[in-house]
């Protein structure tokens, strides 16, 4: 990872580095980089992927979350809808706008619209579901009663 080339003075490839057991070796990337192996260095992470945080040796870029644009790789994820939060370095959805249901698994948290005849009243932290329309009311689906 090092090039010691031009003297004295040693220069890195990106990432933390230190001296283990006598040697230089890479104990960390920055947000958006990870690393497989120390003798690789750290790699931005490619369009479709991300990572937030310092990530140790031997750990990936995350796939993009359900919802979210990675196009530009890194640590840059954009959210067209709802209110997400970082949570152990990763993602999470925590709330969706009115009209909108939080559904949540181990693989993807997302914003899915109300159906017809079902809405959903105000913006809620964590799991928000969409409730039936009230008798003799009509919802155009989302947040809309009449």
């Amino acid at each position: 990872g090092g090039d010691c080339a031009g003297g004295g003075n040693v220069t890195f490839a990106v990432g933390e580095w230190s001296v283990v057991e006598s040697a230089w070796r890479l104990v960390g990337c920055p947000s958006g980089y990870s690393a497989t192996t120390a003798k690789d260095g750290c790699v931005l992470c490619g369009a479709g992927f991300y990572s937030i945080g310092v990530r140790t040796i031997a750990s990936s870029c995350l796939p993009c979350p359900a919802g979210g644009d990675c196009l530009k790789g890194g640590d840059t994820v954009l959210f067209p809808l709802g209110t997400w939060k970082v949570v152990e370095d990763v993602y999470r959805l925590e709330s969706c706008p009115i009209g909108y249901e939080l559904t949540t698994s181990i693989d993807a948290d997302e914003c899915v619209a109300c159906p017809a005849d079902f809405f959903t009243l105000q913006l809620q932290v964590g799991l928000s579901k969409c409730t039936s329309c009230p008798a003799g009311t009509t919802c155009q689906g989302g947040g809309l009663v009449y």
